[in-house]
């Protein structure tokens, strides 16, 4: 990270309180960001326009709350401090842009999911400096596939298989990660967060 060493009007320093020195970067916390950035400029069900409506709200739900056993979520289980862990089913508005699973466990062990029926592909995990799934194989719900997530981490699944990009879009692309661990995704060069400079 950039300290400013408390300096809480750090806007009006420009001196090396606020210049980023990129020749030190934290390159898999760069990674991290691109890729995220990447996937919700790619995915309709993480930037959705109106709010999120439930199975109870009447009509076709684009959220659903479960527990991690894949049952849904009733009123005194919100208040239940003892089952943190939940799993949040974004759904687009368009049926044909894919579906956004997150699995978050803010517990000190690592919780087991149950997924919803589809092919789930992992596209992010927390755990990873990088974000990205140590192991991105594809899971099967019809055939018993759980996920687990590890203690203290926000997993991100979709049910659509984005190499080559989401929709033939191609300022999504999910490379090797065999070639480059530092880089994961590459994103539009509008969107790419790449210093011209080391000064803003």
């Amino acid at each position: 990270g950039h300290s400013q060493r408390g300096n809480n009007n750090a806007y009006c320093q420009d001196n090396d309180t606020t210049w980023l020195d990129w020749t030190q970067a934290d390159h898999a916390l760069l990674a991290c960001v691109r890729r995220l950035l990447a996937l919700r400029a790619a995915l309709p069900a993480l930037r959705q326009a109106d709010w999120l409506r439930g199975p109870e709200h009447g009509g076709e739900p684009t959220v659903r709350w479960l527990r991690p056993d894949g049952g849904a979520l009733d009123p005194a289980q919100w208040t239940d401090h003892g089952e943190r862990a939940l799993a949040i089913l974004l759904c687009p508005p368009a049926a044909d842009d894919a579906r956004a699973l997150l699995l978050v466990n803010p517990c000190a062990d690592a919780v087991p999911f149950a997924l919803p029926v589809g092919l789930w592909y992992p596209a992010f995990d927390s755990s990873q400096a990088d974000g990205f799934p140590l192991d991105p194989s594809p899971l099967d719900a019809a055939g018993g596939s759980r996920r687990t997530a590890p203690a203290l981490s926000v997993q991100l699944l979709l049910d659509r298989h984005l190499a080559g990009g989401l929709a033939g879009d191609p300022a999504f692309v999910v490379t090797d990660r065999s070639a480059s661990r530092d880089t994961s995704v590459r994103i539009a060069a509008s969107a790419a967060l790449e210093p011209s400079s080391s000064k803003p």
